[in-house]
């Protein structure tokens, strides 16, 4: 079995402390779980994260997008060869994202 490397970018580890600050003002506990959660998945991606289907981002980048759906958030990443960059993580409400 392939195993891929799993890298956070700096723009998703912000998009995930934004939101365990605003999960955090309700509920500390809830949001301790759903960054366990988040950085659980994301690690799953080391194998086999060509499952996760293309992300609607895809038609307005280059490079394949794909996401994982992680409670109501998607986690926004790209794959290479051997390594699994993650690019955003963004609530289910937020815009897509878009080369504009």
């Amino acid at each position: 079995m392939k195993h891929y490397s799993v890298i956070i970018l700096p723009e998703a580890e912000q998009d995930i402390e934004e939101a365990y600050l605003y999960i955090s003002e309700d509920s500390p506990q809830n949001a301790m779980k759903w960054y366990r959660d988040v950085y659980d998945k994301i690690q799953s991606l080391s194998s086999f994260p060509l499952r996760c289907p293309l992300a609607p981002e895809n038609d307005f980048f280059p490079e394949e997008i794909r996401h994982l759906i992680i409670h109501n958030y998607r986690v926004l990443y790209t794959t290479t060869e051997d390594t699994v960059y993650i690019l955003h993580a963004r609530h289910g409400r937020q815009q897509w994202l878009n080369t504009k």
